[in-house]
């Protein structure tokens, strides 16, 4: 076995190496270490020596925000632009405000308001941050206002989640809602959706492998039976 260096519980910048975990391909050790985040990474133990990597990438992702809430203010979102956080902004007041617009019974309509604060775009976007790619604005508890302690950028998973007409399942005598349960055995939701609708057991629906359908079964729904 190659020699290496233990440098086990030493603290290198953010990082501090827990254990050993093998070599890489060019035969350079390789440990896994804990971020000063609460993030764990492995790193090469030569880059954590010499000063190269000095954190998860937490330091690096927090610069880019920086860099990105500087871009947005110094473009001036709020006299117009059409970045994702001002679309996200104005349609959070559209569907609160306007009885013409589409979705407004499921918001306005039920007495869903913005608050005060977010009035002011500068306000809405320091509290909330830059979008993340693939994210849209949720409120965490969907019979709330849009204000700041009720609102995240969450992923179309999340938002499934969250919605008053999720979907929930009994698996090992759990009450879970389908989505979880689909993003936690790497299934499609559709598909599980459709095994239950069609009398499969919550278990098979998501362990069965999904078989691909020919083109005369995609014109219309039709039960896959379990093989």
């Amino acid at each position: 076995m190659a020699k290496f260096l233990n440098i086990a519980n030493r603290r290198f910048a953010k990082l501090t190496a827990v254990r050993h975990v093998g070599f890489n391909s060019h035969r350079k050790a390789m440990w896994l270490c804990k971020c000063d985040c609460g993030l764990e990474v492995i790193v090469v133990g030569g880059n954590l020596i010499s000063g190269g990597t000095t954190s998860c990438g937490c330091e690096q992702r927090r610069l880019a925000s920086d860099r990105m809430r500087q871009r947005n203010f110094k473009h001036g979102h709020a006299t117009g632009s059409f970045s994702p956080e001002y679309r996200a902004f104005t349609s959070m007041h559209r569907r609160c405000k306007y009885p013409s617009v589409a979705g407004y019974k499921n918001y306005g309509g039920r007495g869903i308001r913005v608050c005060k604060r977010w009035s002011s775009f500068q306000n809405f976007f320091r509290d909330m941050g830059p979008k993340p790619a693939m994210h849209t604005l949720e409120r965490k508890n969907p019979d709330g206002d849009y204000k700041p302690s009720n609102c995240k950028w969450a992923t179309n998973l999340e938002q499934q989640r969250n919605r008053r007409n999720t979907r929930y399942v009994v698996l090992d005598g759990e009450r879970i809602a389908l989505a979880a349960l689909c993003e936690r055995f790497n299934m499609d939701y559709d598909a599980v959706r459709n095994r239950l609708d069609d009398g499969w057991g919550v278990e098979m629906a998501l362990t069965e492998p999904i078989r691909k359908r020919s083109g005369l079964q995609r014109q219309g729904r039709h039960r896959l039976a379990p093989s």
